[in-house]
């Protein structure tokens, strides 16, 4: 009898243990975490700790127990989110405590794949990013419960931010900062809902929402005065009369309105007299990127040039009688990061613009260092050619190393001003600044870079009138000079690959286009640069390479350029190859408008 009831508890046991296994996994994928399961308040909890810690014995590599730790840390965010909407705040605190043992597993498990040799860095951006979504779904349930429940949160909260800062040391440095500016975010939102008092409150909420020009922030307000002054201050720091609509109708509404109205008529005053002021100006024209503005007669404008001799996209502006050194205004043009750690394709124009004028700030020496940090406003405006741009300030901080000591000071940069040329150019953006100088000397004349950019605006790029080459096979067509021929070499089966040749008016060899690549090295030259250039209407990037001779070879060879497209896709690939002396060759700027207009087909 005795064994009997023994095989059928040992059955029961069996069968509790697989369906806490296996059952329970398949909500996983149901919601936004996985289902509870058994909770901390049941007398039956012990079960689900049981089956975790035979499922987690199984795990066997540190990589899979990681994996693990982390879905079963979820798995207790959920418990906590069930006993917080009951209001049990002794099981919250229990669940806790597994939920702080699964994240310390996880980042150990990521620690001892690390120590062994293995890339751990999608394991850390998982965790990372798990403890950035559980710190959020805290903060939403913290907003709505009361009593004991919400010290218990608090307490979670506390352990989810030691599992990120543990998780955020195994990513690039980038990444890491990109995480921490989300969680940083969050601690912000945390310490105003943690306000008891309603007034104290409110006004967290509209500094919050001042400090990131984020609209969600003022529906978080209780009291209509409150939350109208923070959409009425919202609109006004970003421009946008539309966030006016968003007020309940009275007379803030109405004020919000009129403000919009009067600035309206103002501006169309401000417009008439900048164009009659700037009608005598000089203009500079860009017809490789397609784009021109006026400046000053008083101004002289410099293009730097770079290591091959023509214009980097940078230009330097001072008053006639100044100094070569005394520089007042640059423009300068960007394009788009391409990296497996790093991409800034993906970011929206403006995320794109604030990076890259991060990037931009940024210099090192040996007494000391200058970088950008917050954005302090970033408005959208349109010039009076009706071109869409951002006017942004940000904070510099500069650190001066002095008698062993480190002075650090902050100051408003700007305003910078950025336009999006992703449309005429293979380049992403163009930014018009004062130099440091510059904002020194201009006080007087702080109106002058906002004339210049008034008078930005796109032109008919000088690539407008040649012709297009044409190649439906490799899916691909480019434009070339008006006055330029092409030979085509047709593949022979013991010359696999077709050739294109293109001469120049006076039938002088200019540069080759093959396809597929050539299964070919460059071992006879180094290569000195290379950068990405954006295809026109396409995800896709030209990879473009500068190519010097190797000094240890004796035999002269001259420069290349090489470009190349698909290189993961062999058979529709393709390659240019430009063969240059003289830095200064113009060819070199011919390439490099041609490679603008550069398309794949449909």
């Amino acid at each position: 009898m005795d064994r009997e009831l023994n095989k059928d508890i040992k059955l029961i046991f069996s069968i509790i243990i697989f369906l806490l296994l296996f059952g329970v996994a398949a909500f996983a994928q149901q919601s936004e975490l996985p289902d509870p399961g058994l909770t901390p308040d049941s007398p039956f909890y012990f079960f689900d700790t049981l089956a975790e810690k035979i499922e987690m014995f199984f795990s066997f590599s540190p990589e899979k127990k990681a994996e693990k730790a982390i879905y079963y840390a979820d798995e207790k965010l959920a418990e906590i989110e069930k006993m917080a909407e009951e209001n049990k705040a002794e099981p919250i605190g229990r669940a806790n405590q597994n939920y702080q043992k699964y994240l310390e597993l996880a980042n150990q498990k990521v620690k001892e794949a690390k120590e062994k040799g293995k890339d751990v860095k999608e394991l850390a951006i998982l965790i990372s990013e798990k403890t950035l979504k559980h710190q959020k779904i805290l903060l939403e349930i913290y907003g709505k419960i009361l009593g004991e429940a919400k010290t218990g949160i608090e307490k979670v909260m506390e352990s989810s931010k030691r599992g990120f800062e543990e998780a955020v040391k195994n990513l690039s440095k980038v990444k890491r900062e990109e995480f921490q500016r989300e969680e940083d975010k969050i601690g912000k939102e945390m310490k105003c809902k943690k306000i008891q008092d309603l007034g104290k409150q409110n006004k967290c909420w509209i500094d919050l929402a001042k400090e990131t020009k984020e609209e969600d922030y003022c529906r978080n307000i209780k009291t209509f005065e409150s939350r109208a002054d923070c959409y009425t201050t919202l609109a006004i720091l970003k421009n946008d009369s539309s966030i006016c609509e968003k007020i309940e109708r009275g007379s803030i509404y109405e004020s919000c309105k009129e403000y919009f109205e009067i600035k309206k008529q103002t501006k169309i005053k401000k417009q008439t007299k900048i164009k009659k002021q700037t009608v005598d100006w000089k203009t500079y024209r860009n017809e490789e990127y397609g784009y021109e503005f006026k400046y000053p007669q008083e101004y002289f404008l410099k293009e730097v040039l770079g290591i091959e001799g023509t214009p980097t996209g940078t230009l330097l502006l001072r008053k006639t009688e100044a100094k070569e050194t005394e520089w007042l205004i640059e423009v300068f043009v960007k394009g788009d990061i391409i990296d497996p750690l790093y991409d800034t394709s993906k970011m929206s124009f403006i995320e794109f613009a604030v990076d890259r004028i991060r990037a931009y700030c940024a210099a090192d020496g040996p007494m000391g260092s200058i970088y950008c940090t917050d954005v302090i406003s970033q408005e959208k405006f349109i010039n009076d050619q009706g071109i869409e741009g951002y006017k942004i300030y940000i904070t510099e901080v500069t650190k001066r190393y002095q008698k062993g000591k480190t002075v650090t000071s902050k100051r408003t940069k700007g305003p910078i001003f950025a336009f999006d040329i992703s449309k005429q150019t293979g380049l992403r953006g163009i930014f018009f600044q004062f130099t440091e100088l510059g904002e020194e000397s201009l006080e007087k004349e702080s109106e002058i870079l906002e004339k210049i950019v008034s008078t930005f605006k796109f032109i008919q790029k000088k690539s407008a009138d040649w012709r297009t080459y044409r190649n439906e096979e490799y899916g691909y067509e480019i434009k070339y000079p008006g006055e330029w021929e092409y030979r085509e070499e047709i593949p022979q089966p013991q010359n696999f690959g077709l050739k294109i040749y293109f001469s120049d008016a006076e039938g002088k060899h200019v540069l080759t286009i093959q396809n597929p690549i050539p299964e070919i090295g460059y071992e006879s030259w180094v290569i000195k640069k290379t950068e990405q250039i954006k295809i026109q209407s396409s995800k896709k990037y030209l990879t473009k390479m500068i190519l010097e001779p190797n000094t240890e070879i004796e035999e002269e060879f001259n420069n290349l350029i090489v470009v190349i497209w698909n290189k993961e896709d062999w058979e529709r690939s393709g390659q240019i190859t430009l063969s240059y002396k003289d830095e200064k060759d113009p060819n070199i700027k011919i390439l490099n408008q041609m490679l603008s207009t550069f398309r794949f087909l449909e």
